[in-house]
């Protein structure tokens, strides 16, 4: 949510799951009010989630091959699953990282909570990628 603390509020929470949420990676963004537009939370949210989940910075180990695809802010769902079916017959090493396609694609009457997306080792491991490709220049300027 726009301006609020989220690091705090996270904290709280697992102050309060007594030890139930310790090992949970849970990522958050800044998001200060009237700075930039949704554009600029998307960037902010894609650059902390690939910060938080790899803290350590350890020494990038280059994955060859591996191909990180950032669709950006990208509503149109068939466009995700385009652009995945076409890197599928590129290569098995292309991931698509803050892939909401089956998220939102579930269908009436059969929604799936956290159904498809990116999976958290694929998200844990992008920074070893040997390359990123953003789609929408403007959605990651900080990522």
């Amino acid at each position: 949510v726009i301006g609020d603390d989220l690091n705090a509020f996270i904290t709280g929470a697992r102050e309060d799951a007594e030890g139930e949420l310790d090992t949970l990676p849970i990522t958050y963004a800044h998001t200060p009010s009237f700075v930039g537009s949704h554009i600029t939370g998307y960037d902010n949210m894609m650059k902390s989630m690939m910060e938080q989940l790899n803290p350590t910075k350890a020494e990038k180990v280059v994955d060859e091959g591996r191909i990180n695809i950032i669709p950006g802010f990208e509503p149109y769902l068939g466009s995700l699953a385009e652009v995945k079916e076409i890197a599928a017959s590129f290569s098995d090493k292309i991931y698509m990282i803050g892939d909401h396609e089956a998220q939102w694609n579930t269908g009436a009457g059969g929604y799936s909570l956290y159904a498809g997306g990116t999976p958290l080792e694929i998200a844990k491991t992008a920074i070893n990628a040997e390359t990123t490709i953003s789609l929408q220049k403007y959605s990651t300027v900080q990522t």
